[in-house]
């Protein structure tokens, strides 16, 4: 026997003992692996047992093989081939005395060629994939070493404690799904280093505390869903910096504070999801900015002030939920732009004034709930038009103060709304306010009240000293009242240094104010130079503002461009030195009615002052158009000390409707009145 040829083959019997070791004790071993680097090995090896491993529902080549590319949930990419220069043994005649290599010489080339010819880059480990694997346990720090991830899914699973700052290290990760688990504490701000994420989805989860501001770094980021947590404190500014950002779920959690308004910059932003909070103060008007947007759920909430406006400029709005909050004022005319939309819940709120009819052009509403609010007068015959509803339930009113009297409707307006919800009428009561007025106290003194549909007289905040208010009117499309002054305006007090001397305070005369009607304050909009502003009338078609000033005539001005503090005063109508008390348009905007102390009754139309009627027992300082019931009335204030009364006057028969009598005790001295038609 060769001795040196047996002891040639000695290599190859060690090796084959080792493939057999290996084997028989069924473990990965990071050192010898050569498929990804030895660091991520030993962090998925980790995350094996950390997880429970061994229980998961599929744990296919964990832990067993030495190719963990292979294994369950484990995706890599190849890595480009490294350019060898191998030493080829070439089969040529060798002389008979080339000795052979001892057995020392013969495995150092073996070693080598094998080194030399397996020598390739590693590949790269970009996808861990083990959602709904039964996974247990917790994330070890080690799994931020996975620094080519692009891919983390471990979503529905079991995985507990606090995620781990180390996921920041993961600098290429693009997809981050680790919802329905069950994690705690608070999100790490290292997560804000992860500026190629896409998408980032840690719902269903138990993380607490606040957002951290760092995710607003995420300048990539196109889905963020945080729902179903614990999260508290206020949503992030910093959120408004995500521009590529198109769905925002954060609902059902402890979110509290206002929305941000920076949210108005996701131009791109399709589903804004923030219901099932406790949010709070008004609704940014910036969300009328995002108009790409389908979705708005800010339901559950406590949100309060008015629905802003703007918010009827979203076209592509499907779905509008703002229903239980204390959302309160109008409903604003503009909804009815929405034509997308399908479902509009605003019920459960403190909604007040009239449905507008704009919403009548909502044609592909399938579910409209208005419900326990406040909300006054007719149901708008426009709301037969919505084609769509058609089932039951879908249009919900109930608990309000709508009317239910047939004689307000089309014939067939009642059956319709009896078929969409068959009990609506017996659940509205009384509550709405019928009209508006403005008593003068003495010394100018400017006291606002209002009559609700119980006939109850209710002032409105506290007196305003001074002012001389004289004439008030309601904006035919926006519901905001507006108030003038006549030239009387100051107010009279002691110097507290010396009751004995009087201070005299002035205030502009002929100015022009808005009411506000649920806080009950007055604010100062303009003058007009214009002195004694006794009369103001909106005409009903085209809103324009028409005042009577006392020793001027008629004008009409333009709340809407004001100059150096002053009202534009767009034309004048009539040169006349009457001392008209109070103007009104009728309904269609063809006769301008005016009243005098003296108990006559002129009209303007067509440009000709006619008087219409006399000795109408007014001496009427106050006036409007009512239509009730298809027909049309003055509505007049019969100043009378202790008797002033409302009262209603044909205008056809210049006579008063007598058994229409509405007392306004305590005020005696009625100024200005205005009908609620909102």
């Amino acid at each position: 026997m060769n001795l040196k040829r047996h002891r040639y083959f000695t290599p190859l019997i060690g090796l084959a003992a080792f493939s057999w070791l290996s084997f028989a004790q069924a473990a990965t071993d990071c050192a010898v692996q050569t498929q990804i680097d030895e660091k991520e090995c030993n962090a998925l090896v980790e995350f094996y047992i950390r997880t429970d491993g061994a229980n998961w529902e599929n744990k296919t080549g964990w832990n067993v093989t030495n190719e963990p590319c292979d294994w369950y949930g484990v995706i890599c990419e190849a890595g480009e081939d490294t350019e060898l220069e191998e030493t080829e043994l070439e089969e040529t005649d060798q002389p008979d005395d080339v000795p052979i290599p001892d057995d020392s010489s013969l495995e150092e080339t073996s070693d080598a060629f094998i080194a030399e010819s397996s020598l390739e880059s590693l590949s790269k480990l970009t996808h861990l994939e083990l959602s709904n694997n039964q996974l247990n346990g917790f994330i070890p720090e080690s799994l931020g070493d996975l620094v080519n991830l692009t891919y983390l899914d471990l979503s529905i699973n079991q995985l507990s404690r606090s995620i781990p700052k180390s996921l920041g290290n993961l600098i290429n990760l693009m997809f981050l799904e680790m919802y329905d688990n069950q994690f705690s504490g608070s999100l790490p701000q290292s997560l804000g280093n992860l500026f190629n994420l896409t998408y980032l989805d840690l719902s269903s989860n138990q993380l607490s505390d606040s957002i951290p501001e760092s995710l607003g770094m995420l300048s990539n980021l196109q889905s963020l869903y945080l729902y179903d947590n614990q999260f508290s404190g206020s949503i992030p500014e910093s959120l408004g910096n995500l521009n590529r950002l198109q769905y925002l779920y954060l609902h059902d959690n402890q979110f509290s504070g206002a929305i941000p308004g920076t949210l108005g910059n996701l131009s791109n932003l399709e589903k804004l999801y923030l219901n099932n909070n406790q949010l709070s103060d008004s609704i940014p008007g910036s969300l009328g900015y995002l108009n790409s947007l389908q979705y708005l759920y800010l339901n559950n909430n406590q949100l309060s002030d008015s629905i802003p406006d703007s918010l009827g400029n979203l076209k592509n709005l499907v779905i509008l939920r703002l229903d239980n909050n204390q959302l309160s004022r109008s409903i604003p005319y503009e909804l009815g732009n929405l034509s997308n939309l399908m479902i509009l819940r605003l019920d459960k709120n403190q909604l007040c004034e009239s449905i507008p009819y704009s919403l009548g052009k909502l044609s592909n509403l399938v579910w409209f709930h208005i419900n326990d609010n406040e909300l006054c007068g007719d149901v708008p015959n426009s709301l037969k038009k919505l084609n769509k509803l058609v089932h039951v339930g879908g249009l919900m009113l109930k608990n309000n103060h709508l009317t239910s009297d047939q004689n307000a409707y089309q014939p067939d307006m009642i059956a319709w709304l009896d078929s969409l919800e068959p009990d609506w009428a017996k659940t509205q009561t009384l509550g709405c306010p019928l009209i508006y007025g403005v008593h003068d106290g003495g010394l100018n003194d400017s006291q606002f009240f209002r009559i609700d549909d119980d006939l109850e007289v209710k002032p409105m905040g506290s007196t305003y000293y001074g002012y001389d208010i004289e004439g008030l009117d309601m904006h035919p499309k926006t519901g905001v009242i507006y108030a003038t002054s006549g030239d009387d305006s100051e107010i009279i007090s002691s110097d507290d240094s010396d009751d004995d001397v009087e201070v005299k305070e002035d205030f502009e005369s002929g100015a022009i104010y808005t009411f506000d009607k649920y806080e009950s304050t007055l604010t100062y909009i303009c003058r007009t130079g214009l002195g004694d502003l006794s009369a103001i009338a909106f005409h009903p078609r085209d809103n324009s503002l028409w005042a009577w000033a006392k020793g001027e005539g008629l004008f009409t001005i333009n709340i809407n461009q004001i100059k150096d503090d002053v009202c534009a005063k767009t034309a004048k109508y009539l040169n006349s030195s009457a001392a008209v008390e109070a103007i009104a348009w009728d309904s269609q905007g063809k006769t301008l009615y005016g009243t005098s102390k003296k108990g006559k009754l002129y009209q303007y139309k067509n440009g000709v002052v006619t008087e219409k009627c006399n000795h109408i027992y007014f001496g009427a300082e106050a006036l409007d158009t009512v239509v009730l019931n298809g027909e049309e009335f003055l509505l007049y204030a019969s100043n009378a000390g202790r008797n002033t009364s409302i009262r209603l006057f044909d205008v056809e028969t210049c006579s008063r409707i007598k058994n229409v009598t509405v007392p306004v005790s305590p005020y005696t001295d009625v100024e200005g009145m205005t009908f609620n038609i909102h």
